[in-house]
């Protein structure tokens, strides 16, 4: 075996850096009290620490739940039938669903009613376009 192919992992590939792809935003809005409330950022950015690079479970954390949305934008894309029962029939789309309501349980958060949608947003920083590209249905404690 050739000891020399491990050592590979020391380097990084610099192919990573030549194409930026899109951001994707996971946003909710729940029930407080007997209104719903407005979009907000449910996972925050990955932060970048020296201490993490030994220890690291939230970026893990964060890093498998934006993972988990970019699988759930491929899926739907991959999709010929677009319907609602088809997309949350998705595995990655259950995932997803169940990660929200993780996210507000652990923040504390009632779940009355809660929406989540996935915002896109364009690579090139400068536009600072977006477009939502996937609105969950309403869903609440019974489900």
């Amino acid at each position: 075996m050739n000891w020399l192919f491990f050592f590979r992992a020391f380097f990084p590939s610099w192919v990573f850096f030549t194409q930026a792809n899109s951001e994707i935003s996971l946003q909710v809005r729940y029930q407080q009290g007997a209104e719903v409330g407005s979009w907000e950022d449910l996972t925050p950015q990955i932060q970048r620490r020296a201490g993490n690079l030994f220890w690291n479970p939230t970026n893990n954390f964060l890093h498998a739940c934006h993972n988990s949305l970019h699988h759930l934008l491929t899926d739907v894309n991959d999709l010929e039938d677009t319907s609602e029962e088809k997309i949350e029939s998705l595995a990655s789309y259950k995932v997803v669903k169940n990660m929200v309501a993780f996210l507000l349980q652990s923040k504390g958060v009632s779940l009355k009613a809660y929406q989540f949608r996935l915002v896109v947003r364009d690579p090139s920083f400068l536009s600072g376009k977006s477009q939502t590209f996937l609105i969950s249905p309403q869903y609440g404690s019974e489900q």
